[in-house]
């Protein structure tokens, strides 16, 4: 039985730089509209990195964010069908100058994961824990419930 999604959003965006401002407005926005202010900065972070790979490594083909809300976590995804291949997971010693999103992801997320079929259609998701946001800065999540 899969948890059920007390909301979702998901939009197109072309394979153009300018796009990756625009998927963060798109998480910022639906975020703040269902109460979840406080994971904006980290979900902003997680969908920057995410369209930028779509952007650089899609191959100029138009992606898609997807946000999504389900059993007290929020995960945002992004889906492109371009021909480019992701790592799995990442070895965090294995950074460079460039290569450090999936890393970034990985560090601010509870849980990331790619999934791909053989034409080269891929999503990459992140998700975020919405227990683990504190309600007020310095109390642990749930303290006032």
């Amino acid at each position: 039985m899969q948890p059920r999604t007390e909301w979702s959003h998901a939009t197109r965006f072309d394979a153009d730089p300018a796009s990756v401002a625009k998927a963060r407005t798109f998480v910022e926005c639906h975020l703040e509209a269902h109460g979840r202010s406080r994971l904006v900065d980290d979900l902003r972070l997680i969908v920057s990195e995410l369209a930028t790979n779509a952007v650089v490594h899609g191959g100029a083909v138009p992606f898609t964010v997807s946000l999504e809300e389900a059993a007290g976590s929020v995960r945002v995804a992004v889906h492109d069908d371009g021909a480019a291949t992701i790592a799995p997971r990442l070895a965090r010693r294995e950074i460079s100058e460039t290569g450090r999103g999936l890393v970034i992801v990985e560090a601010v997320s509870t849980d990331w994961g790619v999934s791909a079929d053989p034409t080269g259609s891929k999503s990459v998701w992140a998700s975020v824990d919405v227990s683990e946001i504190p309600d007020e800065v310095g109390e642990p999540a749930g303290a006032r419930r």
